[in-house]
């Protein structure tokens, strides 16, 4: 039985987290490309980044800006300098295409709520040639909504990003879906869903993401459906009025439209969310 020792002892020394962690440092080597690190593939939109003193690497954005996947109301003048932080990496199809995309955290926007986050696409070459970048912040801490990665049909795949922005008991959420069609990111949707924890009650807003098949299309839909709970805890003295229980769910099927050259839905169900959340007009 030595062999059962000596594998019981290389488990105890490995490392206790089987979790790892999706961020990627700048520094880190892009695998399978020999010689590139993410930052070299990250100064193909910023190519001013560089190191400080203080060991940030920091740059300006170009002029213009990249344009914002949410439309002009979530545009204006960005930070500067930006600071290069972690990194995200998916592989996804796109048009049949394998390529890839890497999200790069640039810090807080001082004079906006939503960090300044940059999604970039890039071919998977032996040197990967950037294809298209926009600005996905739509609000805080702004990551990949794992492990949401949908697929769109039989060369074609959609992500969906999430900030977040945790304020005391409030939680706010704002996802984009987003795919990608000749070479240039898309929005198919987006939308807020909070969490919020009160003296007697608590609201959760969950979303799902669900495709089914659309005939005569090249995309399948994408069916976004967000299930709004409120339930009540066990307190006490809390004086103010406890809304009542309910679980509803706010519905929108997405479809191609191929006239609109877009994702379009007939339904107001996430507006009215978005609402309801303080978030639309």
């Amino acid at each position: 039985m030595r062999w059962m020792a000596a594998l019981l002892l290389l488990l105890s020394a490995a490392p206790a987290s089987a979790e790892t962690s999706p961020f990627l440092k700048p520094t880190d080597p892009v695998p399978g490309h020999p010689g590139l690190t993410w930052l070299d593939l990250v100064r193909q939109a910023v190519p001013s980044l560089a190191k400080t003193d203080d060991g940030d690497i920091e740059g300006s954005l170009k002029t213009p800006p990249p344009r914002h996947i949410g439309g002009a109301s979530f545009e204006g003048d960005p930070p500067d300098p930006v600071t290069l932080g972690d990194i995200e990496v998916k592989h996804i199809l796109a048009g049949g295409q394998k390529r890839m995309v890497v999200m790069a955290d640039l810090g807080p926007d001082p004079d906006r709520v939503q960090s300044q986050t940059l999604l970039l696409l890039f071919d998977e070459g032996p040197k990967p040639k950037l294809l298209d970048v926009v600005d996905v912040g739509l609000d805080k801490d702004t990551v990949f909504d794992d492990p949401q990665h949908l697929s769109l049909g039989p060369g074609d795949d959609a992500l969906v990003t999430v900030s977040e922005h945790d304020d005391a008991d409030l939680a706010y959420d704002g996802r984009a879906v987003v795919f990608v069609r000749g070479d240039r990111f898309r929005l198919i949707a987006d939308f807020y869903a909070i969490t919020e924890t009160n003296c007697g009650w608590r609201q959760d807003q969950t979303p799902r993401f669900t495709t089914r098949p659309d005939p005569g299309s090249p995309y399948l839909a994408l069916d976004i459906a967000v299930t709004h709970k409120i339930v009540h805890l066990p307190d006490d003295d809390c004086g103010d009025p406890i809304p009542k229980a309910v679980t509803r769910t706010y519905e929108a099927l997405y479809r191609w439209d191929a006239k609109l050259g877009r994702f379009t839905t007939t339904s107001t169900a996430l507006k009215r969310l978005d609402k309801l959340n303080g978030m639309g007009p």
